[in-house]
C-alpha cells in the first residue's frame, strides 16, 4: 500500500519526517497517516479486505 501511496502522492510522503513520541521514533510519519486513514475507512465500510487487497465499496 505504501509504495502506491508514494508514487501516487509524493507531495504528502516525506521519508524525512519521523513520528516521534516522548523522544521515540515510531516510522515515517506519512505512513502512519495513510494507516489511519485506511482504518477510518474500513470503519466506515467505505474499504473491505477481499484475498489480502482492499477495496472500495460502491
Amino acid at each position: 500500500m505504501h509504495p502506491m501511496i508514494q508514487l501516487m502522492h509524493p507531495d504528502l510522503c516525506d521519508d524525512t519526517v519521523d513520528r516521534v513520541i516522548d523522544g521515540k521514533r515510531f516510522g515515517k510519519k506519512w505512513k502512519h497517516a495513510a494507516r489511519t486513514a485506511q482504518q477510518q475507512l474500513k470503519k466506515r465500510g467505505s474499504i473491505v479486505l477481499i484475498n489480502g487487497e482492499w477495496a472500495l465499496i460502491a
